[in-house]
């Protein structure tokens, strides 16, 4: 079964493709009792907002009743990276596919945080600015990647840091994941 989901915000797309819909069929939702993740292994993202097309009712249900992208417990295991999937939202965007450059800011959004760091401020909700001053720590992260598409990655990354102003921003994850939830439940 194929299951489409219709967006055009850059932040919703970002984490729906990078983190949520791999929570969705081997991640977070894998264990579930009742395993409705299943009805979901084949998702496609498109850009519009008329909603989900072409699911059964058992996915339908999953979504409204079990997939919560804004629960807590989720958050305390991807949030840190999801705040850097959402800050980074039109550097994915323009270089959507580049999977090297989706580790890098998953990695980089950890260096940010600081070890607990993320834990600490879910609550606080209190910023963090990423600097280019983080980059060779994750150069240093990365060096088992020695490959050349990684190197580029870690150069565009640097780069786009360098012009722009990232935070990584708990309030601004929220926001998203609320759209989020919207997206999945609304056209339902």
């Amino acid at each position: 079964m194929k299951l489409t989901i219709k967006t055009n915000d850059k932040k919703v797309k970002s984490i729906l493709e990078n983190e949520l819909l791999g929570q969705f069929s081997d991640g977070y939702w894998e264990n579930s009792k009742n395993k409705l993740w299943k009805h979901l292994d084949n998702v496609v993202l498109t850009e519009n907002e008329n909603g989900l097309e072409g699911q059964d009712f058992m996915v339908k249900r999953a979504i409204k009743q079990m997939y919560n992208v804004e629960n807590r417990e989720l958050l305390k295991h991807i949030g840190a990276r999801m705040t850097g999937f959402v800050a980074f939202a039109d550097l994915l965007e323009e270089h959507s596919n580049n999977y090297e450059l989706m580790i890098a800011i998953e990695y980089l959004s950890e260096i940010a945080w600081g070890i607990d760091g993320f834990e600490k401020r879910i609550t606080s909700y209190k910023p963090v600015k990423v600097t280019t001053e983080m980059i060779p720590q994750l150069r240093e992260r990365m060096i088992y990647r020695k490959d050349e598409k990684t190197k580029k990655a870690l150069d565009l990354l640097e780069d786009y840091i360098s012009k722009n102003e990232v935070v990584l921003d708990v309030n601004e994850l929220r926001k998203t994941l609320k759209k989020t939830n919207k997206v999945l439940r609304t056209a339902l």
